[in-house]
């Protein structure tokens, strides 16, 4: 390369210098603004040994201790950037009357809000359900009409069919945005929620931490329990006892509502 060629390439470098440098400073901007969007809340765990604040064991001579109180609040924070929230089947079209006012007035009341405000702050928010093209009957499948809407607006709401879900494809993709913590609704808690392929026990399996909503949820309860929501309570006890911290929807719709976005 000639002399004259070298200071060519220098000014065409220098003439485009500036924009390069725009072009990194605007992307580093958008990645810590991402990685500023958190919330930090107490979640709830029952443990039979103390816990600190973190959630980990206290030791005592380098062993865990019988705790006085075995509810524990653990504070934990969750970001924009590592944590999605999963919403199993809320479906309003179930073959039965008193099932879909039971959960519609959850869906209607408390889901529905949780999931525009999850979405409008930028989370990640994935929709299980059956694929009403497919299903053998115009029951228990598709979503809410407002779900729907949201569908349109917010790009980082999708939904993802039970008959074409793979599991490993969606644990790879989780895991390919950073995602380690799941934040559960949707219905019913004593059965999808707990037992699906993506439910919390098999996620809580494939290393994610996770966490449950009750107010957001409800069970499907025996003919005794449905007046005062037993099963779904006992259900809520036995997540927090190690396979989900919990969230009181309270505490999460106010750190939602403070969470700026850009």
């Amino acid at each position: 390369m000639t002399a004259s060629g070298q200071e060519g390439d220098i000014k065409i470098y220098t003439k485009y210098l500036p924009i390069i440098l725009l072009a990194l400073l605007l992307y580093i901007t958008g990645y810590l603004n991402i990685c500023a969007q958190e919330l930090t809340i107490p979640t709830i765990r029952l443990s039979y040994f103390q816990l600190d604040e973190r959630g980990n064991y206290e030791l005592k001579n380098g062993m865990p201790y019988e705790s006085t109180n075995e509810d524990h609040l653990v504070k934990t924070t969750f970001a924009v950037s590592n944590s999605a929230f999963i919403v199993v089947d809320p479906w309003d079209n179930l073959p039965s009357k008193f099932l879909n006012e039971h959960f519609g007035k959850v869906m209607n009341q408390f889901l529905l809000p949780l999931i525009e405000k999850a979405a409008e702050k930028k989370f990640q928010v994935y929709v299980f359900t059956n694929n009403c093209k497919k299903c053998t009957s115009p029951y228990s499948c598709g979503v809410h009409e407002k779900i729907e809407e949201l569908l349109k607006k917010h790009s980082n709401l999708h939904i993802l069919y039970w008959d074409e879900f793979k599991k490993d494809e969606f644990v790879s993709s989780l895991k390919e945005k950073r995602i380690s913590q799941l934040i559960y609704t949707g219905f019913a808690s004593n059965l999808c929620v707990i037992g699906r392929p993506s439910g919390i026990i098999a996620m809580k399996n494939e290393g994610f931490k996770t966490f449950f909503v009750p107010q957001a949820s409800a069970a499907l309860e025996t003919k005794h329990t449905w007046e005062k929501g037993k099963i779904h309570k006992y259900i809520t006890t036995i997540l927090a006892q190690g396979l989900a911290g919990i969230i009181n929807l309270k505490d999460l719709d106010e750190a939602l509502e403070k969470l700026k976005t850009d």
